[in-house]
C-alpha cells in the first residue's frame, strides 16, 4: 500500500534517471528506517525493480540487457552499503536481501516453467484475483496467526514451520471466495 502511494515518485525517478534512479531508491531502502510506516526495504526494492521492468519490457522475463543493468546496480548498492564507512551500520541487511533476491528469482523461474505446463492453465484461472491476494495476504496471515497460536502455540513450538505451508493455501481459498463475492456484488449492483 505504501509503495502504491509512493509509485508516482518512484516512477518519475526511474523514468528520469533510469537504473541510477533504481539504485538511489534501493540505497535509501537499505539505509533509512521508515518507522512508524510499515515499509520493509525488500518490498521497496522489489517494487522498484517491478517499475523498472514495466518501463523497459513488455514481457515478464526481462531482456539480458535489462537484467544485467539491474544486477550491476544491485551489486553497486550492496558494495556501497558494505564498504562505505558512513553506511556500514546497515551492512547486516545485505545477506538477507541477497537471499530474498535469489529466492524471488527461483520462484519467478519456477512460475514461468509452471505456466508452460498443463497445471499452468489451472493457475491462470486464479490470475484475476492476484492483486486482491497481494493486498490482503498480510491481514489474512495475521488473523490465521492468531488462530494458530490459540491452537498450537507460538513460533517456539514444533508445528510452527507448518504454518508457512498451510497459511498461503488458506489465504488463496479465502481470497478466491472474497473475489467471487465482490464479482457477485458488482453484477447485482449493475442490475439495480
Amino acid at each position: 500500500f505504501v509503495c502504491s502511494l509512493m509509485f508516482p515518485l518512484i516512477n518519475q525517478l526511474v523514468k528520469r534517471f533510469d537504473v541510477a534512479g533504481v539504485g538511489v531508491i534501493w540505497l535509501v531502502g537499505l539505509t533509512i528506517t521508515f518507522s512508524p510506516i510499515v515499509l520493509k526495504a525488500n518490498i521497496l526494492m522489489f517494487f522498484t525493480a517491478g517499475v523498472y521492468f514495466a518501463l523497459h519490457s513488455t514481457r515478464l522475463i526481462p531482456s539480458p540487457r535489462v537484467a544485467l543493468k539491474l544486477i550491476a546496480t544491485l551489486l553497486i548498492v550492496f558494495g556501497l552499503v558494505y564498504f562505505l564507512p558512513a553506511l556500514s551500520a546497515y551492512a547486516g541487511k545485505v545477506p538477507n536481501t541477497i537471499f530474498r533476491v535469489l529466492v524471488t528469482t527461483a520462484f519467478l523461474m519456477a512460475s514461468i516453467a509452471l505456466s508452460r505446463v498443463s497445471a499452468g492453465k489451472l493457475l491462470a484461472r486464479l490470475e484475476p484475483m492476484t492483486y486482491l491476494l497481494f493486498l490482503s495476504h498480510t491481514t489474512i496471515f495475521l488473523v490465521l496467526w492468531g488462530v494458530w497460536q490459540r491452537l498450537f502455540g507460538n513460533e517456539m513450538t514444533w508445528p510452527y514451520p507448518l504454518f508457512f505451508i498451510i497459511a498461503p493455501i488458506i489465504a488463496v481459498f479465502i481470497v478466491y471466495w472474497l473475489y467471487k463475492l465482490v464479482a457477485l456484488t458488482q453484477v447485482m449492483t449493475q442490475k439495480i
